[in-house]
């Protein structure tokens, strides 16, 4: 840990036994939070239609303070399971000071007497460890977290002995990787919710399934102009720059689905005027490029 310029600063690493999408959805599904956040009272989903990105609203009481707090919580997942760290990241993070809306959703009024913290950020890294063939899974759990304490909390954290203050920050972690890891494992509720498909997207992504892509209508190579009687759904260029398309009939024949999460929306054009609506939030030169 580091105190400094008014910040407090903490990073935490554990390698551990266990099921890393879990460990996932123990980060993802706050309102279980409090089987390893004791401090939690209730949190509640404000937005969660993108699973990528949700918005919480977490009543909670302030682990050096004690006193109550009504923070909002912006929850953000990245797959970089492909970069050279190999990890997913979740970013914990607090709206803009004063912000009353956030992605169109009207925040809670502060209640009377409550804090509600906006210096603060906490981001987790999940990393699956390769282990020999019939052991157990392993992952390692990485959290740091930068805060900015109230006027409050750096009274207390003044007063403390240096002794005290590290068996805070000891304890802290300790409750932190404990818990979540016994929370990941054996809420009953958590292990249902895996079971969707979204997580089961990212159980295949841990494997090494590479990710979905959606179709790019940016390439550098030019096209032959493709046939106007046949819907397209998809289209890529050869190395002698000539494209190969697949109609929407083909694609039906040979029964194949692509394998995207809920949340992936395919389109597939019905005519023309289904393509003028997509061009229209093109960039104007999409049509002199293939996907």
């Amino acid at each position: 840990y580091r105190i400094g310029d008014g910040d407090l600063q903490m990073l935490s690493t554990l390698e551990t036994e266990g099921d890393i999408v879990k460990a996932l959805a123990a980060l993802m599904e706050g309102d279980l939070a409090q089987g390893y956040k004791k401090n939690v009272v209730r949190a509640v989903a404000l937005e969660k239609e993108n699973v990528y990105d949700a918005v919480w609203h977490i009543e909670q009481r302030g682990r050096i303070t004690g006193r109550p707090e009504d923070n909002i919580a912006l929850v953000s997942v990245v797959d970089a399971l492909d970069e050279p760290h190999g990890a997913v990241w979740i970013g914990m993070y607090p709206p803009e000071p004063g912000a009353e809306v956030v992605r169109g959703v009207p925040l809670p009024k502060l209640p009377a007497g409550v804090t509600r913290e906006a210096n603060w950020r906490t981001t987790f890294q999940l990393e699956p460890i390769e282990v020999r063939k019939g052991a157990k899974p392993r992952y390692r759990f990485k959290a740091a977290l930068s805060s900015t304490p109230s006027p409050a909390g750096w009274l207390i954290i003044s007063r403390m002995p240096t002794w005290g203050f590290k068996m805070l920050m000891s304890k802290a972690a300790n409750e932190l990787f404990t818990g979540f890891t016994a929370h990941a494992e054996r809420c009953r509720e958590l292990t249902e919710r895996t079971d969707t498909p979204f997580y089961q997207h990212m159980r295949r992504r841990f494997a090494g399934e590479a990710p979905y892509k959606a179709p790019s209508f940016s390439s550098p190579k030019h096209c032959i102009k493709p046939d106007p009687h046949k819907a397209e759904i998809a289209a890529t260029c050869s190395p002698d720059s000539t494209p190969q398309t697949q109609s929407a009939g083909d694609s039906a024949e040979s029964g194949e689905q692509p394998d995207v999460p809920d949340d992936m929306a395919i389109v597939e054009p019905t005519g023309l005027d289904s393509w003028a609506a997509i061009s229209a939030t093109l960039p104007e030169d999409w049509a002199n490029h293939c996907g």
